[in-house]
């Protein structure tokens, strides 16, 4: 019986390995090695400069840099000699990549989208195997498929966002707090699954839970949940139990870090967004939710991802008196974590709407804990003949689903971001043929404040955004040298008619041109 039970486990790991191969290339032999692009390229660009930085600063990982010189977010006071040096949330995932090119001997896109890649293998890998040795193969491929085909997930799984990495670390920590209640509570459950008894697996998922809240400071709201549930425990049973303290001590972790990149923003400035922006008023408000709805419903929460919910619900309510996930923590979790997630969508409701990646930090780990729960909390032995079927049918409804809006977002090139960093790679050797190391030197071009960087690998002060207003104090500086792109060079003129008025044209390569004041 072991040896039956410990074949089927093997053939589930293959099956995991070659199905999450077979979506991989489906979904991303477009982008496999393709710059920062196409939707949120800014941020991308951003934190793939942020990995390059690591390259450039050996690797001091306390002091993360970007090509940019000057900061969307500035510091408190002017920096007198600056680096680039800018706050982030914990950027374990742009210094593993870095550590990754340094090994591979290249810097190009496909080790950063590869890190990524193998993050989210072993995220849904962990979550996988865990649901078929406590429920089963099917509904264990019928879980992993609806948040793997997820758009916003399948869009950025192979991305430059720590929201995605941050997530995957939350599937992991979950997955071991899987193996804790079903072992501690539920062990009746578990075929062959002694190794996973031990009191430590708690903690090993608290440890990629916090790890989660240090990538991205917004998954906090599941660690503070999580700390929730054992702090209202301790009315219950009187006392202080050692998975509190830990919590507490995840959180005092997370809030060190949190003051000391709050020193860095202070101190060097940020390239980043590290404060809530509230809506000017109810109606903005309202209007931001309805934003958020449309996108969401498009991209995130489709209408077969909220099909296969309610029908869970549905199938929960008939089978009220069956309840094989015993423990409440779950749903306590699940519970509280929601209640932070509304509060953070009612401080960054604009935000919320116009960056969907937010939904990583944010309702994806909400559904996806209530999908688990679901699946988990349902009794399926009914639906045992068919399924397969089922399973089937989830899969590939998702996978098509999943195909389609992601080959829809690399059918046709739009936006300038990966025009920029291809014209200033091609352009690197014109550039340096024309500039020296130790000159002021400005680029003006939108978007991404370290988009030409990435093709060009030079620190520069940059003009990204609010053209009308910056350009003029620009031409008031001591610059060296300003650089435009020639493809956004109208652009530049139509916000400061006064500009060839006071530059002078040094060259042109026909993709950017270089200028002095005069």
């Amino acid at each position: 019986m072991k040896k039956k039970s410990s074949f089927s486990i093997l053939k589930a790991k293959l099956f995991f390995v070659g199905f999450f191969i077979f979506v991989s290339l489906l979904l991303h032999f477009k982008s496999y090695n393709q710059n920062p692009s196409r939707t949120h390229a800014w941020a991308q660009s951003d934190h793939y400069a942020i990995a390059l930085g690591f390259l450039d600063n050996n690797f001091d990982f306390f002091h993360p840099q970007t090509y940019t010189l000057n900061h969307q977010f500035p510091a408190q006071e002017p920096v007198k000699n600056p680096t680039g040096i800018t706050s982030i949330d914990f950027p374990i995932l742009h210094y593993v990549a870095a550590i990754s090119m340094k090994v591979l001997a290249t810097d190009s896109p496909w080790v950063f989208r590869l890190v990524s890649l193998l993050w989210s293998f072993i995220a849904l890998y962990f979550l996988f195997i865990t649901l078929v040795r406590i429920k089963g193969f099917w509904e264990a491929l019928s879980v992993v498929s609806f948040i793997l085909l997820i758009p916003t997930y399948s869009y950025y799984q192979n991305g430059f966002l720590p929201s995605m990495a941050a997530f995957n670390s939350l599937l992991i920590g979950s997955s071991f707090l899987i193996r804790f209640y079903f072992s501690s509570k539920n062990s009746d459950l578990i075929n062959n699954y002694s190794r996973f008894e031990s009191k430590s697996t708690f903690y090993f998922g608290l440890t990629f839970i916090v790890l989660a809240a240090l990538m991205r400071f917004t998954h906090v709201i599941f660690l503070l949940g999580l700390t929730g549930v054992y702090f209202l425990a301790i009315f219950k049973e009187k006392k202080v139990s050692l998975k509190f303290l830990m919590s507490v001590l995840g959180l005092g972790i997370v809030g060190l870090y949190f003051l000391y990149n709050s020193y860095l923003a202070k101190t060097y400035g940020s390239v980043f967004l590290n404060k809530p922006v509230i809506a000017n008023s109810l109606s903005e408000f309202i209007q931001h939710l309805l934003h958020q709805l449309k996108t969401y419903t498009r991209e995130t929460f489709t209408l077969f991802h909220i099909t296969i919910v309610v029908v869970l619900f549905v199938l929960l309510r008939k089978q009220n008196s069956t309840n094989l996930f015993k423990n409440n923590t779950w749903k306590l979790w699940i519970i509280i974590s929601t209640i932070g997630v509304l509060l953070f969508n009612f401080l960054m409701t604009y935000h919320m709407a116009v960056h969907d990646y937010y939904a990583l930090d944010t309702w994806i780990p909400i559904l996806s804990l209530i999908i688990i729960y679901l699946f988990l909390q349902l009794d399926f032995s009914n639906y045992k003949p068919i399924s397969f079927v089922i399973a089937v049918l989830i899969t590939t409804g998702l996978l098509s689903l999943g195909a389609e809006k992601q080959f829809t977002k690399y059918k046709h090139n739009y936006g300038m971001n990966d025009q920029i960093i291809s014209d200033f790679n091609t352009s690197s050797a014109f550039l340096d043929s024309h500039t020296v190391d130790k000159q002021k030197i400005l680029i003006i071009c939108s978007p991404g404040w370290n988009a030409p960087m990435i093709g060009w690998k030079k620190q520069v002060y940059r003009i990204a955004w609010n053209f009308s207003e910056q350009i003029p104090i620009a031409l008031n500086e001591d610059y060296d040298v300003i650089i435009t792109h020639n493809a956004s060079d109208l652009e530049t003129i139509n916000h400061s008619p006064s500009f060839h008025d006071s530059v002078e044209k040094i060259a042109d390569n026909s993709l950017v041109t270089i200028w002095k004041l005069k």
